[in-house]
């Protein structure tokens, strides 16, 4: 798992994390539970985070996860920090889209500094390129859902014939 994750996650959870279906991270990692036992290939990373799965969960849902659902929930893990990131930047600025790019910038490495993450985990230049990726991918959104809400909203008249 990339190492600004795991720093992410150890924040915000602890070093050690049990599945609950009470929060996100619970809810997603129990999706990708199976009681099929695949020998999966050793993975050799530096930074893991560690997750204990309670035997009640694990007789539902069993207590594998396929290596190729380990690469998607690292996926969505990370989806999941780049919207907390934007979110963070977004109601620290009082969601004012005009911000200079120096005080976003200082938004974005107060967000990474909280989490303890520094410039080798995560560049504070990519944090700015994916924070202004989303802002756009927002405005193009908006634009799109006001141009279907013009459309939709004229009345016809019925008469209505016994």
């Amino acid at each position: 798992m990339k190492s600004y994750l795991v720093k992410y996650l150890t924040k915000k959870y602890g070093k050690k994390y049990r599945v609950s279906y009470c929060d996100w991270l619970g809810l997603c990692f129990t999706n990708y539970l199976t009681p099929i036992y695949q020998k999966p290939a050793p993975i050799w990373k530096s930074a893991y985070f560690e997750i204990v799965v309670p035997e009640n969960i694990c007789r539902r849902k069993g207590h594998f996860v396929e290596r190729n659902d380990l690469k998607r929930l690292e996926s969505t893990i990370d989806n999941f920090f780049k919207s907390s990131m934007y979110d963070f930047v977004r109601i620290n600025l009082n969601i004012d889209r005009n911000s200079s790019k120096k005080i976003i910038k200082k938004t974005l490495a107060s967000f990474l500094d909280s989490y303890g993450i520094n410039e080798d985990d995560f560049s504070l230049d990519t944090a700015c390129r994916i924070y202004h990726r989303m802002v756009k991918k927002k405005l193009e959104s908006d634009k799109k859902n006001k141009s279907k809400k013009k459309g939709a909203t004229s009345l016809v008249n019925i008469d209505v014939v016994e």
